[in-house]
C-alpha cells in the first residue's frame, strides 16, 4: 500500500533492505577487533584467568560508573587475602573465589555509597584510563604463545582497512585442520580474512561463556535484551527513507 499520492506529493515511506548476509556495523569494527585480540577463537575464552580477571573487570566497571578513586584502589581491597595465602606467588581456587566475593561486595558497595545511576556518560580522562587499562592488557596477552584456558597455539589477528584479518596454518583436509588447532604439524601460515558471519560466531560463543566480562569491556550489552547482545556489532537488514 502507498500514499496514493503522484510523485509531487508522496512524501516518501520508510523501507529496508534485507541482505543474504550480516555485515559488521561501522560503529563497531574496532571494538570487535579489540574483543578478539584478547579471546582465544579456539576455547572461546578471554586469555586471562582468576584474581587478574576479576580484578580487571572490577576496575572497567568502577571506571565505567566514573569511581576513579575506588578503582585505583581495589588492589588494596584484596591484598590481605593474596599475602596471607600466597607466599609461593601460586593463587588457589579457593583464594580466587574469596576474592571474586570481595571485589563483588566492594563494588556493591561502592556503587551504594556514591549512589551511581547508569545509564551515565563518561569523561574524556575516564576513557582515557579505560583504554590505558584495556592496552595494558593487551600487551600482557599478546606475550602469552598459548591460550591459559586451553592450551592451543594463538592465532595473530590484524585489521586493515577495516577487515579483520587472522593468521592460520595453512591445512588442506580435515585432519591437517584438526591437528593444526592442536598444535600438531606446523607447518605455512597464511593470512586469512575474518568474515562478518564468523565473527558474530565468535561474540556469541564468547557472550556465552564470558558474560560479565564482555559486559565490562562494552557495558551497552547490559541494555539489549536479547538472547545474543553481541549481534548489536553486526546487521542483515537496513532501514531507508525512500525520497520523493
Amino acid at each position: 500500500m502507498t500514499c496514493s499520492n503522484n510523485v509531487y506529493k508522496c512524501p516518501g515511506h520508510i523501507g529496508h533492505i534485507e541482505l543474504p548476509l550480516p555485515v559488521i556495523n561501522s560503529l563497531f569494527h574496532k571494538v570487535i577487533y579489540n574483543i578478539l585480540k584478547l579471546a582465544c577463537l579456539n576455547c572461546h575464552n578471554f586469555r586471562i584467568k582468576g584474581v587478574s580477571k576479576h580484578l580487571f573487570v572490577t576496575k572497567l566497571r568502577l571506571l565505567d560508573d566514573g569511581l576513579i578513586t575506588e578503582a585505583q584502589e581495589v588492589e588494596e581491597v584484596i591484598a590481605d587475602l593474596l599475602s596471607s595465602s600466597n607466599p609461593t606467588n601460586v593463587v588457589n581456587e579457593a583464594t580466587t573465589v574469596l576474592v571474586e566475593e570481595r571485589l563483588q561486595e566492594y563494588y556493591s558497595r561502592m556503587k551504594k555509597k556514591k549512589n551511581v545511576q547508569k545509564p551515565r556518560s563518561r569523561t574524556k580522562f575516564v576513557e582515557f584510563t579505560i583504554n590505558d587499562l584495556v592496552n595494558a592488557l593487551e600487551k600482557s596477552v599478546n606475550e602469552l604463545k598459548a591460550c591459559p584456558n586451553c592450551k592451543a597455539p594463538m592465532k595473530k589477528i590484524s585489521m586493515y582497512r577495516n577487515k579483520l584479518m587472522i593468521k592460520v596454518q595453512k591445512a588442506s583436509t580435515e585432519t591437517e585442520r584438526n591437528q593444526a588447532s592442536s598444535g600438531i604439524n606446523r607447518g605455512k601460515f597464511v593470512t586469512t580474512v575474518i568474515l562478518p558471519d564468523e565473527s558474530r560466531t565468535h561474540l556469541r560463543k564468547l557472550w556465552q561463556n564470558e558474560k560479565n566480562f564482555m559486559c565490562a569491556l562494552l557495558p551497552v550489552l547490559e541494555y539489549c535484551d536479547t538472547q545474543y547482545p553481541t549481534d548489536a556489532c553486526s546487521s542483515q537488514s537496513f532501514l531507508f527513507h525512500h525520497p520523493k
